[in-house]
Order: C-alpha cells, then sequence, then structure tokens
C-alpha cells in the first residue's frame, strides 16, 4: 500500500520485462499460443478487479503477469507484422532496381548511400527479394538522384551480418526491424530508369532532406561544420568524418550529434520564447490573449514538425516529443509539468510502438538520463529553492553553472553502465566538455537551427548557417581539445548481459520503490559488482567463415593477436573494442613462418599454441590434419574435417558454418557459440538457414 503512488511507474518496467523475455527465446513461440496466453491472462486480470481494494498485494501481482503478457505479445505482433525476406547468401554480382527512398551522403569522397524499396534482384524470385536494401556508392555518384527515382544497377549483395562474437551487437535483428534484407555495393553509377515526383509523405520528406543538405553545403564550405550542421537539421549523419565522431566520443559530446531530447528540448524552448517574446511586442494582443498557453502551443507543433522531419523512427526523439509534449500541454492546462510519470507514459508508447527499441542503447541511454534527473531534481528540490530564494544575478549565474555541472554527471553515472555494455568505453572528462559544449548549442547552434527553417523558403538562411556554422566550430574546439587531454577516456572490457540487468534492476528498485525498502536496490548491484569483478574475456575467438583467430592471452596488461591484419578487419575492429583495447590499438599478426607473437608458432599449414595447459590449433590446411589431430587438445580448422581427429574438442567448416563465430576460454574449457546463443529466429540468417 506504501507503493500505491508509483506503482504506475512499474507498468513500463514489467512491459519491458516481458519484451525482454520474447527476444531472449532461443526459437520463436506459436503465435497461437501467445494470443490464448495474453488472452487468458486479460481476462483473468480483469476477472479479479474486485480484488484491487481487498487485496491489493495479489491485484499488484496479477496486473505485473498481464503487463508481462502485454509486452510479450506486443513483441511477437511486431515481428509479425514487419516481417519480410532477408538475403540468404552473398550475390557477388547481380542486376539490381529499386526505387530510392533514402539517400545519405557519406564522409566526404566516400560517396552516397541508399535505401532503396519496391526491389527486383536479377537473380531472386519476387518471394525471396527483401522488402528494402541498402546500397553503397563509393565513386561516381550520380548528383541528379533523389527520392522516389527509380534507378538500375550493378552490385554485390551480402545478407546483414550476425553478432562478431557470442553476445555482441546483432545487427541482424536491427536490419530484420527496418525491413532491410540485404547490404551491398555498386559496381557502377546507377542509372535513372524513371525519374518521378515523390509519391509517398516519406519520399516528399526525403526530399526536401535533400534539399536542405545541398542548401548548407553550398551555404558552408567546411566540410566538418556542414556535416554536422545538415546532421543537426536533419538526422543524417553519415558525411561527419570518423575524426569529429570519434573526438565527440573522446569528450563526451557524442549525444549532441544523435538527435535526441536534448535537440527536441532546445528546439521547443526557443520556439515558446521567441513566440512570447513576438506576441508579447504587440500590447493588444498580450493583454487579451493567454501568451503563455499560446507559446507552449507552437513549441508543441515546432517540436512535432522536428521530429517529422528528422525521421518518426529516431526512439530517443519520439521520446522526448512525447516528454515535451505532455510538459507543453500541462503548461497550457496550468498544471505541474515534470514528474517521473511523464517518462512512464512515454516509455509506455514507444515500447508498445516499436518494443524491439529495448535492445537499442538510444532507447536505454534517453529514458535512463531523463528518469534520473528528474528524480535528481526531485529529491533535491527543497536545496534548489533555497538557494535560489532571493539570489541575485551573481548567485543565479553561480547556480545554473553548478546546475549545468550536476545534470552532466547524474546524466553521465545514469548512463555510464550503457556506455560501457555498448561502446566498452568512458569519457573522464565529459562533465568538463558538456559544461563548455551545452551552453553553445543551447544558445547559438539550435536557435540557428529553427531560423534556418525559417528562413530557407525564402532563400536567405546564409547568417543563420553561418552562426550555426561558428556554434558548431566552438563545440569542435571543446570536442578536440577535452579529448587530447591524456587519459580524457578509459575503455574496458565488454560487460555480460547478467551484469547488465543487474545494474539496471538496481537503479529501478533505488529510484521507484517508496520508504525503507529503497535499501534493497544495494542487493542487485553488489551482484553486479561481483559478477563483474569475476568477468574474463574469451583467450580465442574464431570467426563465422574461419578466416580469421584472435588469441588474447590472460594477463594485467591486455593484449590481442591475430591470425591477419588483411582479413576481416571490421570484426577485428569490433573484437578489439570487446576487449577494452582503445580504437587506434592494431594487434600483431601472426607470421607465414615461425614464431609469432603470445608463443604462436606458425607454417604454411597452420598455427600451433601451447598456453593455458591446452594444446591448440589453427589449421589451414587439410593436409596436416592427421597430424594436427594427434597433437591437439583444441582444433580449430578452416576446412572440413574428414575421418577420425583423436583430438578432444574440434571445431571445423562445418561447425562454423552452422553456429557462427566460437569464443573460447581455456581455463575451463568453456566454449561459446554464437548460433546457440541466439537460437533460430525469425532475423536469424545463417548459413544452415
Amino acid at each position: 500500500a506504501a507503493q500505491k503512488e508509483n506503482l504506475f511507474l512499474w507498468i513500463p518496467v514489467f512491459l519491458g520485462c516481458g519484451i525482454g523475455a520474447y527476444f531472449a527465446l532461443p526459437s520463436e513461440p506459436p503465435a497461437s499460443l501467445t494470443a490464448g496466453g495474453g488472452t487468458l491472462t486479460a481476462v483473468s486480470w480483469l476477472v479479479a478487479r474486485p480484488l484491487k481494494e481487498r487485496a491489493l498485494f495479489l491485484w499488484v501481482l496479477m496486473t505485473a503477469a498481464f503487463l508481462f503478457a502485454a509486452g510479450f505479445m506486443t513483441a511477437q505482433m511486431r515481428t509479425i507484422h514487419v516481417a519480410a525476406p532477408m538475403l540468404e547468401k552473398q550475390i557477388k554480382i547481380t542486376k539490381v532496381s529499386g526505387t530510392i527512398t533514402g539517400l545519405e551522403e557519406m564522409e566526404e569522397g566516400a560517396g552516397q548511400r541508399y535505401i532503396l524499396s519496391d526491389v527486383t534482384i536479377e537473380k531472386l524470385t519476387p518471394e525471396k527479394t527483401p522488402a528494402k536494401i541498402r546500397l553503397r556508392v563509393r565513386t561516381g555518384a550520380n548528383a541528379e538522384l533523389s527520392a522516389g527515382d527509380r534507378v538500375e544497377v550493378l552490385a554485390g549483395l551480402n545478407p546483414p551480418s550476425a553478432p562478431v562474437a557470442p553476445d555482441a551487437f546483432d545487427f541482424q535483428r536491427y536490419a530484420y526491424f527496418r525491413q532491410i534484407g540485404a547490404f551491398g555495393f555498386t559496381y557502377e553509377t546507377p542509372r535513372i530508369v524513371a525519374q518521378g515526383l515523390p509519391e509517398s509523405s516519406a519520399e516528399h520528406i526525403e526530399q526536401f532532406r535533400e534539399n536542405i543538405v545541398r542548401r548548407v553545403g553550398v551555404r558552408l564550405s567546411d566540410a566538418s561544420q556542414s556535416s554536422i550542421a545538415a546532421a543537426m537539421m536533419t538526422g543524417e549523419r553519415g558525411a561527419i568524418s570518423e575524426a569529429d565522431n570519434e573526438d565527440l566520443q573522446a569528450s563526451g559530446l557524442a549525444h549532441m550529434l544523435s538527435i535526441s531530447g536534448m535537440h527536441i528540448g532546445m528546439i521547443a524552448t526557443t520556439i515558446f520564447f521567441a513566440a512570447r517574446f513576438m506576441i508579447s511586442l504587440f500590447p493588444a494582443v498580450a493583454l487579451r490573449l493567454p501568451v503563455k498557453k499560446i507559446a507552449a502551443g507552437a513549441a508543441l507543433a515546432g517540436a512535432s514538425a522536428y521530429l517529422v522531419l528528422i525521421g518518426v523512427d529516431n526512439v530517443p526523439a519520439v521520446r522526448s516529443l512525447l516528454m515535451t509534449g505532455l510538459v507543453l500541454v500541462a503548461v497550457m492546462l496550468d498544471r505541474m509539468p515534470f514528474s517521473l510519470r511523464t517518462v512512464a507514459l512515454a516509455a509506455i508508447v514507444v515500447l508498445f510502438i516499436w518494443p524491439d527499441a529495448l535492445w537499442s542503447a538510444s532507447f536505454q541511454m534517453s529514458f535512463a538520463a531523463v528518469a534520473a534527473l528528474i528524480w535528481f531534481y526531485e529529491v533535491t528540490r527543497g536545496i534548489w529553492a533555497r538557494l535560489y530564494g532571493n539570489a541575485g544575478i551573481v548567485r543565479k549565474l553561480a547556480l545554473y553553472l553548478l546546475g549545468l555541472c550536476a545534470t552532466s554527471l547524474v546524466a553521465s553515472a545514469a548512463t555510464a553502465p550503457f556506455v560501457l555494455y555498448h561502446f566498452q568505453r568512458a569519457s573522464l572528462y565529459g562533465v568538463l566538455a558538456n559544461l563548455l559544449g551545452v551552453p553553445v548549442m543551447g544558445i547559438v547552434v539550435m536557435p540557428a537551427v529553427v531560423l534556418s527553417y525559417l528562413l530557407m523558403p525564402f532563400g536567405w538562411e546564409g547568417p543563420a548557417l553561418w552562426a550555426m556554422g561558428k556554434g558548431i566550430a566552438a563545440v569542435m574546439v571543446v570536442a578536440r581539445d577535452v579529448a587530447a587531454i591524456p587519459g580524457a577516456n578509459m575503455y574496458f572490457p565488454a560487460l555480460p548481459l547478467s551484469v547488465f540487468m543487474w545494474l539496471t534492476a538496481g537503479a529501478l528498485i533505488a529510484m521507484i520503490w517508496r520508504g525503507k525498502g529503497k535499501w534493497l536496490a544495494l542487493l542487485p548491484l553488489a551482484v553486479s559488482i561481483v559478477v563483474a569483478a569475476g568477468v574474463r574475456q574469451p583467450d580465442i575467438l574464431i570467426s563465422a567463415e574461419g578466416k580469421l583467430f584472435a588469441y588474447a592471452p590472460p594477463g594485467r596488461e591486455r593484449v590481442m593477436t591475430v591470425s591477419s591484419r588483411i582479413k576481416d578487419r571490421f570484426m577485428a575492429e569490433v573484437w578489439v573494442q570487446r576487449y577494452g583495447l582503445p580504437p587506434d590499438y592494431r594487434p600483431q599478426a601472426w607470421p607465414k613462418e615461425g614464431a609469432g607473437p603470445g608463443g604462436v608458432m606458425c607454417d604454411e599449414s597452420g598455427c600451433r599454441l601451447d598456453a593455458g595447459g591446452k594444446k591448440i590449433v589453427f589449421s589451414f590446411d587439410a593436409s596436416a590434419q592427421e597430424d594436427d589431430c594427434a597433437w591437439a587438445d583444441i582444433l580449430a580448422a578452416q576446412y572440413p574435417l574428414r575421418g577420425r581427429c583423436a583430438a578432444p574438442v574440434t571445431i571445423d567448416f562445418f561447425d562454423l558454418w552452422r553456429e557462427g563465430a566460437h569464443a573460447i576460454w581455456l581455463e575451463d574449457g568453456r566454449i561459446e557459440r554464437v548460433g546457440a546463443e541466439r537460437g533460430k529466429r525469425p532475423w536469424t540468417v545463417t548459413n544452415g538457414r
């Protein structure tokens, strides 16, 4: 009963548990069983409604079960709704035609990237053809192409890539829920088959984005400024250089590129105060009309238009618009706008529309930051009220700076577990960078974005874009200087999902529970620390195609060696990141002959390693199979093993073909496989599918 006031806040938590349970299953449950179970739970919940007054605890348990079932069912309904064919095998060269629904400029000199729908692929039947594909044009991009055009091109296509290691990011699941069934590149400049006007609203919006990008490129000659300005105005980040991305990440300012709550909030704030100021210039109007409520309505309309422009599938932006909209509606109704209930309501809406977003870093980090900030300022509201009481200009300025520091600290602490889980890094000077960079964003960059939108129809956007460019340049100076500070970033090995879940559970209990029971949060937090302390990264990693092996000897100094620095370079980069090594780390390659790093001995048939009390062979040539099988405790072969093999553990071409990437721990002989971890789901594409 003591928790009655906060029971609403648990609704998205139990919805999320149901969604998570659905995605954790090794195989797809029958839809009829899910629907039957969900219906039975809903009926039981409705029948038991009288228990709400007589047995509140039992009613809460039944409500939790109903919400869990609702989340599970919502996730499966979404999976069925977006179902579309996915390419199962590589097609090295084929003729492709489709209608452009998305066009994004890449980093200078890197070409363009297209999303094609209504696709025809020469070597596939219609029932096996993906709904959408993504193609990259490295050279010879056609500047005349636009959304709505139907193009034809010779291309190479690949299925969406599976996780590169157990518990790594599942790109196939990401692509499935966006109905992108193939990725590839072109061998030539795309040819326009039919140059038509955009038909759907999405194509009209995409063409509008393209026009904005072109106008920004004309007005801002500096590539860094123009690419970031285009990202702020359209949400398209492909043209931002790798160097700028790394500086922003290293300094803790990467959130400025990901259109999220900060951008929506700044847009709404700019429009709110600008509208209020403009109306107040006319006393006859201002004295007769509710200026504040009109300004709130204008801010809501402007923020909604901004979301439509940058893409309604942007989960952090949708969350922010929902919360901003609730705040503005509360202003119009003279109600208290800020509370954790607004966060919970936004989470409920997002989870019902995009249940798959539960696994995304953007969903997790945006909700964690906002919930933590609202909770923090609710707890410390009395302190801030006393400090602001009768404060002069100097104290108000000092409190503003203190508020920025507190906001940055709380948001950084709230998102730290998610950053470590997804990106394996932490920015130590993020508070300093945000203290210097956020005011520039709020005072210069985002108001200039609003002004640019208003002036573009008249061709007068030059001054506004110039101001935006100067603001972006100032932010990038902060990013580069902070990133250049020695030790600006710390890198950590990848956390297992269990640690992440225990941390999340502890944080939820701490924020939602009322009374002394809040101290129960210490238990899952302590468990997460104990589990994290015992985590060891695998000693050996093997790629899904058997082209790349990696060995990371145990020890306090983290190092990695690889069988090749040429093959599967992207996979090697992800492995380096998951081991907690810096982005510029380059693992040593094994030699073709002789002794290599980490005690590896190689010859033309393969490499041998004696480590952790185990003898390991990485075999490249079947001619040495008999000797390798006789010597090895663990044999990893790029080819199919023939006949009997005396090695206790064997991993050959067919094991990799069926199960994908493998990870091996030498100390206890544990082996994890991507295929076994993921199971057989609608989005899993393996060689054996």
